[in-house]
């Protein structure tokens, strides 16, 4: 963390009081198990799944007395298991300070405090990522042990780890647009409802926009998502540009098959699509739209296309693939007449309109995400009750996000040439 004086400048290679590098420490607590006589150094470990893993090694912070009241228990208490090692069953637990953990361990690891009263069980994984993850002071959390989507055991403290986890890749989708998002105050299966006006009284970092006497909520930041995160705002649905403009920043296409059951037709037809956008050489990306469906993003520089220029290019592809798969796809805005082909909505891309955001959950029973996928992914294993939140947790880890590059992308699409193609 940098900290710097108000009315300073960056002087390079030079060293200045000025400006100031601060680590953010961060408290653990932890089991401590082992002690090595060889060079001093203690571990400690937290409960996971009910095994116990060690994920730090440390020996400094301790002061003259305790360090040698620990080495008396290890050495009167413990079992040598090694040359130089002593091992004592889970019974102390104590706070370490750390900057970060890096997967396996803790970084820069240091002893603050022995804590008598904690039970060895409350140093778990869960409590670990809320410790490295504390929510901001000025966000009320109530009901943290709520059921949220009982059917994957999550919580609403659960769910607010989520939304703080995924706010760097959502926000930059949800800024400065006019919110809309799906309330479920008693979790999912539940009473829910859609919300779009707020009232005046808001806390002080929330920002609001009147339009036509509605006070849309601008989710710009992290206090903000963890608010609405708080009140059950499970569903995440955003306009199509932001309020600093009326042209549309991307293009969507919802891919909307009958049912889940046939999620494989929604596969097919991105497939389908990405062959005809990398013919006209556009960055295309897609997700799962966290229920039966898929949706391809198109991004486009900002400012530059109005709808009405979108509505041509997106009425052209959808024609286009009816006219050449018409047992496959419809444009048929009756439900009744569609029978079992997929249904393409271009008429849904308005000023307006909403599309659920990249990373939010949606209000059924396992809570899926609408997830941003690699075109790589989408292929015949794809099945979208994978997204979980957990499995979008590990996903991140893995192979990050998807949609890392979205605006540069959009910077950079030939949108222009490709309507003079279609008009010509």
């Amino acid at each position: 963390m940098l900290l710097k004086k108000r009315n300073s400048k960056w002087l390079e290679d030079t060293r200045t009081k000025s400006w100031l590098k601060i680590k953010n420490w961060k408290h653990v607590n932890v089991i401590l198990t082992k002690f090595d006589q060889s060079n001093g150094f203690l571990n400690g470990a937290i409960y996971k799944e009910d095994m116990l893993m060690e994920i730090v090694s440390f020996k400094h912070g301790l002061s003259e007395e305790e360090s040698k009241t620990l080495i008396a228990f290890f050495k009167t208490n413990g079992t040598l298991v090694a040359k130089s090692i002593f091992e004592i069953p889970p019974s102390i637990c104590v706070t370490v300070v750390c900057i970060d953990f890096d997967g396996s361990k803790l970084r820069e690891p240091r002893f603050h405090s022995f804590q008598h009263h904690l039970e060895v069980s409350d140093c778990n994984w869960h409590q670990m990522q809320r410790q490295l993850n504390p929510i901001p002071e000025n966000v009320t959390v109530t009901s943290p042990d709520k059921p949220v989507f009982p059917a994957t055991n999550i919580t609403k403290d659960d769910y607010l780890y989520y939304l703080q986890t995924v706010a760097p890749m959502m926000l930059p989708f949800l800024q400065d647009r006019l919110l809309t998002v799906i309330r479920y105050p008693h979790g999912v299966p539940g009473e829910s409802f859609y919300q779009k006006n707020y009232p005046d009284k808001l806390p002080g970092f929330m920002t609001t926009k009147l339009v036509d006497d509605t006070h849309f909520i601008l989710c710009n930041n992290i206090e903000s998502l963890l608010w609405l995160g708080n009140q059950l705002a499970l569903e995440f649905h955003i306009p199509f540009q932001p309020v600093t403009t009326e042209q549309p920043t991307e293009i969507v296409f919802d891919l909307d098959p009958p049912s889940v059951n046939e999620f494989g037709m929604a596969v097919d037809a991105a497939l389908k699509f990405k062959s005809i956008l990398d013919y006209f050489d556009l960055t295309s990306f897609v997700k799962t739209s966290g229920g039966k469906g898929m949706q391809i993003y198109i991004p486009l520089p900002p400012r530059k296309f109005s709808y009405e220029e979108t509505g041509v290019f997106m009425e052209f592809i959808c024609r286009f693939l009816v006219q050449q798969y018409p047992d496959s796809f419809t444009i048929e805005r009756m439900k009744k007449n569609r029978g079992k082909r997929l249904y393409l909505d271009y008429v849904q891309h308005r000023e307006g309109k909403t599309i659920v955001a990249p990373y939010s959950a949606r209000g059924n029973n396992k809570g899926l995400i609408a997830t941003p996928l690699l075109w790589e992914e989408v292929n015949e294993k794809l099945t979208p009750d994978f997204f979980t939140i957990p499995n979008v947790m590990a996903r991140l880890n893995s192979i990050g996000n998807p949609f890392k590059d979205f605006r540069q992308a959009g910077e950079r699409q030939p949108f222009r040439t490709v309507l003079d193609q279609i008009k010509g």
